[in-house]
């Protein structure tokens, strides 16, 4: 999905703008995380790899 289509579907409110941009990004910001870190544990989030997602599903990380 182009990032065009990516922004609207926030715009939009729509819960499926998380999972594209997940799909599209997080093993791009898993590495940059780990560069700036030096370390790949230290760019996991909650004992998985780098994910994004909603405030209600990481309220418990």
């Amino acid at each position: 999905m182009e990032d065009t289509e990516i922004v609207q579907l926030y715009w939009d409110r729509d819960q499926k703008a998380i999972t594209e941009t997940a799909a599209k990004y997080s093993s791009y910001c898993t590495s940059i995380a780990k560069n700036i870190l030096g370390n790949q544990e230290d760019g996991r989030i909650g004992g998985g790899s780098f994910r994004w997602c909603s405030r209600e599903a990481c309220s418990g990380l």
